[in-house]
C-alpha cells in the first residue's frame, strides 16, 4: 500500500493514477492530486509471492499495478516533507519545520 501526499509547488514527485484504491500508474510525466510519498505498508511476504526480483521500488510497483495489488491509502498525511538531494537537506536544516 502505498501513502499518498498532496503535491507540493517546487518539489518533484511521483504522481498516482488510481481506479478506486487500486493504483494504475505511477509517472512523472502527467499530473494529479496525489504524490507518491515513499511511505510504503509492505508485506514482504506477500510481496515476494506476486513478485520477482526487481532493481528498485518502481519495478516492484509495476508488477503488484499490473496484477491490481498495489492500493492507495485514503489517509494523507497532514504535514510532510521531501528530502531528495544535499540541497533539500541543507534547505531544510535551516528551517523551523
Amino acid at each position: 500500500m502505498l501513502v499518498p501526499v498532496r503535491p507540493v509547488a517546487g518539489l518533484e514527485g511521483d504522481y498516482i493514477f488510481c481506479d478506486g484504491h487500486v493504483a494504475t500508474e505511477i509517472t512523472r510525466l502527467r499530473k494529479t492530486d496525489r504524490y507518491c510519498s515513499g511511505i510504503q505498508i509492505v508485506n514482504p511476504y506477500r510481496v515476494n509471492q506476486l513478485t520477482t526480483e526487481g532493481e528498485n521500488f518502481y519495478d516492484l510497483w509495476q508488477q503488484l499495478m499490473a496484477q491490481k495489488q498495489l492500493l492507495v491509502s485514503s489517509v494523507y498525511p497532514l504535514k510532510w516533507i521531501a528530502v531528495d538531494t544535499i540541497e533539500q537537506l541543507a534547505t531544510l536544516n535551516k528551517s523551523p519545520f
